[in-house]
């Protein structure tokens, strides 16, 4: 028997379920491994490790060293020298008068510095040495040069908030007659608007924008359907054969496809384990020739025809085979292959979970009619 019968019949016991995944590829590997005289091949070719080398951190001299700050002297701190009074007074300052209330002493030690004050306009300032009850011999007032006494009611006589008063009443009406001019204009622009300026034709209103449809992130991301994922990273076709999860005549039918893009979903429930591939051929004919292809196939390793929604070619193992119980399915949606299986120990159980994660599939890639 050649190796290539070897093969195939490896195939067909893989699909049959009398062959495991790990038993499939270890004899599989075995007939790849050996060239058509029969004679195991040999690998010359050192395989390098599959990871870079361990990233090791490194502690860099420093290049420049740190440099105190110097002390700073005596001479070039700043000082705070303290006077003390040499002299200090001996006898306290006299009471000030009711005039004095607005002077301000600064007694500095061993001197006094001369004293400023603002005098109030039309009087001369009293002095500090004057006795309490002397008495003015001429009053300021009392001069030629300036005008004569206006009545306490004049303008120039008041201080205080008084003095303000009347600016204040003709800004309060100011701004009274300012707020009855916007409030009249206003109503006559509001008039006008509505006896003349109304258009009684319908303005068109812009039509919404149509609501976007929001696209998925990942087309090919399979459906949820629940369940205990498996981890399988698989991104590309070629991550696939490293899985083991398709035999090599479906792998074939897949390489001539063109296939590129690929995602691979593996669930367990109760009632078994789903498993959802989806990928991306070359073009939507050649999607079409992938999956008759892969349909006879299954139909060669022991499958059923099965009753499925339309454009779904759905197969299934007889209830007297030896095996477990599987059901498998292939179909379109454009350029994208999907192939859905199902495998327990219950017939009843398989089928139902069956349709159960198909419908939820369909919904996230429709089938083409």
């Amino acid at each position: 028997m050649s190796w290539q019968d070897e093969l195939r019949n490896l195939d067909e016991e893989l699909a049959a379920g009398r062959l495991s995944a790990e038993d499939y590829r270890r004899r599989s590997d075995e007939l790849n491994a050996q060239d058509p005289s029969g004679q195991p091949g040999s690998v010359d070719a050192v395989q390098s490790p599959p990871f870079p080398p361990a990233f090791r951190w490194e502690t860099a001299l420093p290049s420049e060293t740190t440099q105190g700050m110097q002390p700073v002297g005596d001479d070039e701190a700043e000082r705070t020298q303290v006077v003390h009074d040499a002299s200090p007074p001996t006898q306290s300052p006299p009471a000030q008068t009711p005039d004095d209330f607005e002077r301000t002493q600064v007694v500095s030690a061993g001197q006094r510095p001369p004293q400023h004050r603002l005098d109030r306009g039309g009087f001369s300032p009293r002095s500090l040495f004057e006795p309490r009850n002397a008495q003015d011999s001429a009053p300021p007032w009392a001069s030629s040069d300036l005008p004569p006494i206006q009545e306490p009611g004049s303008g120039w006589m008041m201080q205080g908030p008084e003095a303000f008063e009347p600016e204040r009443e003709s800004g309060t009406w100011k701004i009274v007659g300012a707020v009855v001019a916007v409030v009249v204009l206003l109503g006559l622009a509001i008039g006008s608007y509505a006896l003349w300026g109304r258009d009684d034709t319908p303005t068109a209103q812009p039509e919404p924008p149509a609501a976007e449809q929001r696209a998925p992130a990942d087309p090919l991301m399979p459906a949820d359907i629940g369940g205990a994922e498996e981890s399988k990273d698989v991104e590309t076709f070629a991550d696939l054969d490293a899985v083991g999860f398709l035999t090599q005549s479906e792998l074939g039918v897949l390489e001539n496809a063109a296939a590129g893009d690929t995602r691979l979903l593996i669930s367990s429930f109760d009632e078994g384990k789903a498993t959802v591939l989806v990928t991306r051929v070359g073009s939507p004919e050649q999607a079409v020739v992938a999956r008759d292809e892969l349909t006879s196939l299954l139909l060669s390793f022991g499958f059923g025809p099965r009753s499925a929604p339309p454009g779904v070619n759905a197969v299934e193992l007889p209830d007297d085979a030896e095996t477990t119980p599987k059901v498998r399915a292939v179909y379109l949606s454009g350029d994208i292959l999907v192939r859905l299986e199902m495998v327990g120990q219950d017939p009843a159980g398989v089928a139902a979970k069956f349709d159960d994660v198909l419908s939820q599939q369909l919904e996230v890639l429709p089938a083409d009619a």
